[in-house]
Order: structure tokens, then sequence, then C-alpha cells
């Protein structure tokens, strides 16, 4: 017996919907324009010309306190992670021609003082709500308190929205006040990694790999460093390269200096205070009196002040809120979570990854001139990025069907890595590709990145089993083999995923299944191509698709027929 069903789903709008903003009480009309407002962080007031669309953000202060502490505060915005859709038929070419004439946004802050709004010196790594991040300030002396909104007295901050326009308006997920950066690793400190003898070439290892990079070395020298030593090692690693500790009689009884980290020893001086690592093994290796200074020979007097391990994909699978423990107490600090899930942790390169990306690198010198240069750049600056296709000439942003030729225009097809079935870049990553790609390439070269068209494939495939029994069990088994098969990054018979503008044939299809256990043949098999965003004859006219897996029919024919 097999049971079916089937779920159809309409959208209706609310019969009525209010809105409060700017202390003012709106009607709505469903199914209208006005309903984008709640899309947005800001909305615009029609008929205001001289009023900014603005966002207001209450503070108050901690119990006991009268005053803001002299210290950066940080608010981060976190903003919805939208996934790139490329434009609609009817859009197609109309989009990017505004896009091109348009002034990057610029939002103003503010804060009240009590007589009026008054501008407010930020650090902004949001750069204007195009991405998530953190806003440093410090508050002003003149900061007061006061009621709005229905509120209390808070301290109102400001945010305006001065001029120029958002590809797509931010929409706001959340704000979180004093938040900090964390990574995934152990901080080592004060670890003695051995005695320098005085010769040359010397090495060392860490107790724990792999190094993540910001590490302090450091080497108890007998006598101080010259003047222009002094003065080339505080360019390299600052003020506190040389620190002189002292006994209770304020004698100097070691003089610890920081050596700097470099790539290779070819551009050292035998005076240079050098050396380079290795962050895999943890192993470092000074220099030979002639490329590189040799530590001076003593007990003990090479040491890492301090160094982090570890790292990996390990941690972006850890979900929002699962982090609620601290280590070790910190403090003032009552307690700590995560409200975003992280995210960037990459493992070591494999050897083979590095025979493929040494020679790329050695041909591009991380500037972008041919086209396999904009591939490479992309794939190697952001782990998140699995694939990436360079399209010359062209411009895919305004219309990914049929582009016009450009003189001077680059296109990237970028593919993030993901096990979603079909893979689909976030517009903040869109952004980032394209801003390092901008900085990396001949300035008149007009960078356009966007996310990949899609063909969705489904399979409709009779097939006659070995057994009656278990063909649940086996469904299953066969629904799971077409989606991993079809998947556009991990799919194919090499687990390598599939080429842009390659479909997969019914032979590919027929031999997979009849490979699967439990399967004797397969009786009749169809593949079905259904509209994503556009067409797919259209699509597969580009030649620069990708296809990921729709909804399988999977049916059994009985097990007595068989083959003659």
């Amino acid at each position: 017996m097999k049971i079916d069903y089937s779920l159809e789903i309409k959208e209706k709008y609310p019969e009525s919907i209010k809105s409060l903003n700017e202390f003012t009480i709106k009607n709505i009309t469903p199914n209208s324009d006005d309903i984008k407002l709640f899309d947005s962080i800001f909305t615009e007031e029609k008929g205001k010309k001289d009023a900014y669309p603005s966002l207001y953000i209450g503070l108050d202060l901690a119990p006991g306190q009268t005053v803001f502490p002299n210290r950066d505060i940080s608010l981060y915005i976190s903003l919805e992670n939208t996934e790139y859709q490329p434009p609609e038929k009817d859009k197609l070419g109309k989009e990017n021609t505004e896009n091109q004439h348009r002034k990057p946004p610029r939002l103003e802050w503010q804060y009240w003082n009590g007589e009026g709004w008054q501008r407010l010196s930020v650090q902004d790594e949001t750069r204007n709500f195009t991405r998530s991040g953190s806003v440093i300030w410090i508050a002003p002396p003149d900061i007061s308190a006061k009621e709005d909104f229905g509120h209390e007295k808070l301290y109102w901050l400001r945010v305006q929205w001065r001029d120029g326009d958002y590809e797509r308006k931010p929409k706001l997920k959340r704000i979180q006040l004093n938040t900090v950066n964390a990574i995934q690793t152990t901080t080592i400190r004060d670890e003695i990694l051995g005695s320098s003898d005085g010769s040359k070439n010397q090495s060392f290892k860490t107790s724990q790999k792999p190094i993540v990079r910001g590490q302090k070395l450091e080497v108890r020298e007998l006598d101080r460093p010259s003047k222009e030593e002094q003065e080339k090692l505080i360019s390299e690693e600052g003020d506190d390269a040389i620190r002189i500790v002292r006994d209770a009689a304020g004698k100097s009884q070691q003089i610890l200096v920081r050596w700097h980290e470099v790539t290779d020893f070819y551009g050292s001086t035998g005076r240079d205070r050098h050396y380079t690592l290795n962050a895999l093994t943890g192993e470092v290796i000074f220099g030979n009196k002639v490329n590189g200074l040799v530590p001076p020979p003593g007990a003990g007097n090479i040491r890492m002040r301090q160094y982090r391990t570890g790292g990996g994909i390990k941690a972006n699978s850890i979900g929002p809120s699962k982090i609620v423990q601290l280590r070790t107490t910190i403090p003032y600090i009552d307690g700590v979570t995560n409200y975003d899930s992280p995210q960037g942790g990459s493992e070591a390169e494999s050897i083979e990854a590095l025979k493929e990306r040494i020679p790329r690198t050695l041909r591009h010198q991380r500037r972008a001139v041919t086209f396999s240069d904009y591939e490479d750049l992309a794939v190697s600056a952001f782990p998140q990025v699995a694939r990436a296709k360079c399209i010359p000439l062209l411009d895919l942003k305004a219309n990914p069907l049929t582009p016009e030729l450009k003189p001077g225009a680059v296109s990237l097809i970028i593919v993030p890595e993901s096990l979603s079935p079909k893979p689909l870049p976030s517009l903040e990553l869109l952004g980032r590709v394209e801003d390092y790609l901008k900085s990396n390439c001949h300035g008149a070269i007009n960078v356009s990145v966007v996310g990949p068209l899609y063909i969705q494939v489904s399979v409709v495939v009779t097939i006659v089993p070995l057994s009656a029994a278990g063909t649940g069990a086996l469904e299953r088994k066969v629904d799971r083999a077409l989606r991993e098969f079809i998947h556009p990054l991990t799919g194919g018979f090499d687990g390598k995923g599939w080429h842009f503008g390659r479909k997969p044939y019914e032979s590919n299809f027929y031999h997979l299944l009849e490979g699967i256990e439990g399967v004797d043949y397969v009786s009749s098999l169809e593949l079905k191509e259904s509209k994503d965003i556009y067409e797919p004859e259209a699509v597969e006219k580009t030649k620069r698709f990708l296809v990921y897996s729709g909804q399988h029919e999977i049916t059994f024919e009985p097990v007595s027929i068989r083959r003659a």
C-alpha cells in the first residue's frame, strides 16, 4: 500500500495592516507597494522632501552608572543574508542601467545632546549597512537622555540615510550591544621553544599545531639592539617590540626582543631579526648570518610569548545560541552567547590543492590580468567560494540571458561552498568578492560578480527491485543517490560536481541506479527540466548554467517481471 498527498500553498495578504513610523500610524493597503516598507531598515516618507529616512536606537545606562564610560562602545548590526536572485524577465537590462549611475549610499550617525541632533563620529564596519558588522563609537560628553517613542528617558542615536542608493535595501535582523569577534582557537602563552647554540639555520617547533597567524616570538638577547635596528624592529613589530624586564632594584635583568616573521630570507640582511614559520607544522627557522640574523647563544632564550592554535571547519556547524559558557572567568562579564552561526573556518590546504594553487599564484601574482586570474583570485581569497567562472566582455548583472557586448566589462560567476541542493551566494559575499577583485585589477575594468543560473533536473524512473521486501528503504536510497549525483558541487561519478553548461544524460542515470544494491534493472527512465527563474531552453543557450536536483518520481514494478 502506498499513501501519497499533495499540498497547495496560496499566499494571501492580511485584511488590514497598520504601521507606526515617525510617530505616525499609517493604514497600509494590502497587496500594494506600501507593504514593501517592511522589507528594509529605512522607509522613505512620501511628500517629505526635507526628511531623511532614519533609524533610531535608544540606549540605557547600566544599573549604578550615571554617565557613559569613556571607552569604545560597539553596536553589531546584523543584516539579513539575502541570496542572489537574477533580475526578473521583464526587468532584464533595465536594472543595471540604473545601477551603473547609482551613487553608493551614505549614512550619517547622530546623537541627542539635549537641544538637538549632533553628528557622531563612528568607525563603521558595515560600510553604510551594506554588510553585517560593528559600529564602534565613544559617547560624547554632552549626550543627553530624553523621552521619545513612548519610552522613558533613553540616550538616543539616529542613523540617517542622507543620499545614494542601495542595490537592494538592507534588511535588519538584530542589533547587539557590546559584541566582540571570536575565533575558534586556543591561546598558548610563554612557551619555551628551545636554546640557541649560535649555529646557522636553527629550527625549533611549537608543541601545538597548526598555528593561526598573529604569533609573537621573542628572543632573549645579551645587549640592546642598536638605534638603527631598534627603529626597524619598531616599524616591523610595533612600539612594544623590545621589552626590558627589571629586578626589584630596577636594574635591567632581561632584554626580550620580538623578531619578525618573513616568507623567506631572500630580502633579509645579516642583521635582520627575521624567521620563517611553517604554520601547518609549527616549525620555526632562523637565518644564517648572511640572510637573517642568528639568535645569540643562551639557555631557553627562544620562546613564543603568545600564539594561537585551532581553527578548521568544525565550528561552522555550531548553531546560534550554542556557545553559552566561558572557559575562564573575565572581570565584569556575566555570560556569553553567539547569536549567529560561526562561519569562515576551513581546514589546512591539502598537498593536491597546493600543487594546483602554486602555479596559479606564480602566474597572476595577486593581480587580475587574464580571465583565469579572476577565477583563481576569487577562489583562493574566499574559502566560501567553491567555484568561479569568468565571462569576458559581458555584464551579466543586467542581463544574464542575452547580455550586450561591452568592452572593458568582466563578469564573474561564483558558486558558494554549500550542501544546499541549489547553492546561491549571498549579496554580501558577492559584494566582498567584487570589492576584492576591483582592488586587484586595472581601474578601467568594470567588474560584476553574480551568482549562477540553474536548470532543475528531475528524474521519473521505474525500477524492478531484486526483492519485493524493503522497497520503502530502497526508494529512499535511490532518491538520496539521485540528489547526491545531481548536486552541482559534489555530484557526478567523481564527486567533483558538474561543469558549467553540462547536463547529465539518461545513460548516466541508468549506470548510477543499476549499481545500487537491491536494484535489478531500470525499466524506464525520463528526465524532466523544470522552470527555475527563466525557461530552461533560454538558460541552456547561455552555456553558463549549472544543474540541481528537483523532486524525483520513483516507482517499482512487480518482482515477477524479469528481463528475458
